[in-house]
């Protein structure tokens, strides 16, 4: 480039113009000079002044600046004399010439045709890689430029500058080049001061809380270590690490220091459970009275859906079960008390229904009635081989669950699954018509596994808890529905 003659805002230019670039073409020149450009109107004031209308404005070849002593506001003559020789601007390049400029010839091959039209019909393709396949494949169906560039709603300049990229290096040139920024979330000194500031309680930062809050980080972070943040820069970081906000867990623990043994000792008898052999799991449920219950239900604008606080019931049910856990399938009754009494009255009917088995395993919780003496002395009457021989009932073998384990205990979740389909939401009008729905669910979910034989676990009956099968990591016991 030749040297640059310059004095105050007064301006040579030779062969300005052949074909307008406009006045954004002639600014983008004096910008490449070193020169800082006049504004549009002074452009355009002197584009009329030298009597240049638009057919006559050329893009830039050559020209040259020269000063002399005007006012720095205002240009005041355009002096055709050349001072410089200037490099040629870029879209002066020969492919850009008037010539070449009617129609641009593209030539794809089956498999580019196939991958851009995958592009331009995909609807996960992003909006501008869609619209630079839809250019090129216009173009290699014969339409000019400036019918491609109508067809596609944009600029012959955009159609040139696609259609070139693609002759240069082809698909691979359609995609735009990712920037390599680092963001704010990808800053080491931001982590670190987050995660320092996480591992500290609030109130070390004045703050009468004792878990964090996004907003506290964002003002402690910006107060204390002056990083001005926002909340989504924050969220960012500290699910990148794998961090969660998560609500704490009531766990139920066992205080039985042969927790672990008793627990083992079920697990061994569950895997080498035999065909002739049965394992119960044995509860009750209740006392629990009918009355009127809440619940969400479907209701009209015009009802008014309401529990009172206070009511007469109509009555009280304890129900007393057996879960077998190899077929699934429920043995009750309902009982007036819980008592050795009505656990004897289970066992008896538990072995007259399974009299072919060989033995049956009874599993239940340390309540006081579950381990008296008149139970045992009963389970060792039942075992005596003078009984066995006379009633050919099964043996009964005791697996009982650790103390305070109800959570171990699988017909909870059978019950739970009861009370939410029956209880829930209910206004029984006697005890009887309620004792009738609970047969009713217990003989349908029999009846159903009866047909689709699995053990427990494989199949759920309704909205029971948990899979009905015995877990140490499972909470069998379902609080809210158990408390009736």
């Amino acid at each position: 480039m030749a040297p640059l003659v310059l004095t105050n805002y007064n301006l040579t230019l030779e062969h300005l113009f052949r074909k307008s670039p406009g006045t954004s073409a002639i600014k983008y020149e004096f910008a490449r000079l070193g020169v800082t450009p006049p504004s549009d109107s002074t452009i355009n004031r002197i584009v009329k002044r030298a009597g240049l209308g638009r057919k006559n404005s050329p893009l830039i070849e050559q020209y040259g600046l020269i000063q002399k002593n005007l006012l720095p506001s205002r240009v005041h003559k355009i002096s055709w004399e050349k001072t410089i020789s200037v490099m040629k601007r870029r879209y002066t390049d020969s492919r850009y010439s008037s010539k070449s400029r009617s129609t641009i010839h593209l030539t794809l091959t089956e498999m580019d045709r196939k991958t851009l039209g995958g592009f331009a019909r995909s609807t996960m393709t992003p909006a501008g890689l869609a619209k630079r396949s839809h250019i090129i494949l216009s173009l290699a169906e014969g339409r000019t430029p400036s019918e491609t560039a109508l067809l596609t709603n944009v600029s012959r300049r955009i159609v040139y500058k696609w259609a070139y990229r693609f002759i240069e290096k082809g698909i691979d040139g359609l995609k735009r080049l990712r920037r390599n920024i680092i963001t704010k979330a990808d800053n080491d000194a931001i982590k670190s001061a987050i995660f320092s500031m996480l591992h500290s309680p609030p109130s070390e930062y004045g703050i009468n809380r004792t878990s964090w809050k996004i907003d506290d980080l964002k003002k402690c972070l910006l107060l204390s270590k002056g990083i001005s943040i926002s909340k989504a820069v924050i969220r960012r970081v500290i699910r990148s690490a794998g961090f969660k906000w998560r609500r704490a867990r009531t766990i139920l623990t066992s205080p039985d220091p042969e927790y672990k043994q008793k627990l083992a000792e079920i697990q061994s008898i569950l895997a080498k459970l035999g065909p002739d052999e049965r394992f119960f799991s044995i509860d009750e449920f209740g006392p629990f009275a009918i009355k009127r219950r809440g619940g969400r239900k479907l209701v009209s604008p015009e009802e008014n859906h309401y529990v009172e606080q206070r009511q007469i019931a109509k009555g009280s049910l304890i129900i007393t079960g057996a879960l077998e856990l190899s077929y699934n399938k429920i043995t009750h009754f309902y009982s007036p008390k819980k008592n050795t009494k009505e656990m004897i009255k289970l066992l008896e009917l538990l072995l007259l229904e399974y009299k072919g088995c060989k033995r049956i395993f009874l599993s239940w919780d340390a309540a006081a009635w579950h381990v008296s003496k008149a139970l045992y002395q009963r389970v060792d009457e039942i075992n005596s081989n003078e009984y066995q021989h006379g009633q050919e009932t099964p043996k009964v073998v005791l697996a009982p669950l650790p103390k305070s384990a109800q959570f171990l205990n699988v017909i909870e979740s059978v019950f739970s699954g009861m009370a939410r389909a029956v209880l829930h939401n209910s206004d029984y009008e006697s005890k009887e018509v309620a004792m009738k729905a609970i047969d009713r669910y217990f003989e349908e979910r029999n009846i159903f596994f009866e047909k689709n034989p699995c053990k427990a676990g494989k199949k759920i009956w309704g909205v029971e808890i948990v899979f009905a099968e015995f877990s140490e990591g499972q909470n069998c016991k379902d609080p809210k529905w158990c408390r009736c």
